[in-house]
């Protein structure tokens, strides 16, 4: 299957492209079997075209020779969709050994890790997420902000102050020229 966007680049049209051959890397042909709107730009998952896995299997037997796709493979992604109210935490409790069960020699864990956590929680460490990606510039950006308006509190004060003495000033001459209460309280306004 392509995007709309690689049918117009191969073919030049979106439409009457079903059924027609994409040869790629000179000796495989594909029949394409669909076109698929583009993802949006702030899409997580960006992508072209999309094929079986069954294509990914083959074209590394054909590259290795006839090598065995072993538990140590750890190739494609696999996204899962929880069903509402799912608990997180108990699936990762009861997968976390499942590669370990298949083969004991495989010491590696998997996981799910949530969509709504991959912009910001990105960075991880054998295996495990760290809390660390780009929240740190999140952060830092939070850092900065707070002490410019810290900066901006204090320079208010200080301007707030020098306001005042001039305003003492003024008041002082102001009753010695014997301005009433009233007056005074109506010009500060």
């Amino acid at each position: 299957m392509l995007t709309e966007q690689t049918a117009l680049r191969f073919f030049g049209t979106t439409r009457d492209v079903v059924g027609k051959t994409l040869r790629m890397n000179n000796p495989k042909d594909y029949i394409l079997s669909g076109v698929i709107k583009n993802n949006p730009q702030n899409s997580s998952l960006q992508f072209d075209w999309l094929a079986p896995y069954q294509v990914r299997e083959q074209e590394q037997l054909e590259q290795y020779g006839n090598m065995e796709l072993g538990w140590n493979s750890y190739g494609p992604f696999t996204y899962v969709q929880l069903a509402p109210g799912a608990d997180v935490n108990a699936v990762n409790a009861r997968i976390a050994d499942f590669i370990h069960s298949k083969d004991g020699r495989q010491k590696t864990q998997i996981f799910l890790f949530p969509m709504s956590q991959w912009r910001l929680y990105s960075d991880f460490a054998n295996g495990k997420p760290t809390g660390g990606g780009r929240i740190a510039q999140v952060r830092l950006m939070a850092l900065i902000a707070g002490m410019i308006l810290l900066i901006a509190c204090i320079n208010f004060m200080n301007l707030a102050t020098a306001r005042s003495e001039k305003r003492a000033k003024e008041i002082g001459v102001r009753k010695a020229l014997g301005s009433g209460r009233q007056r005074l309280i109506w010009q500060q306004a």
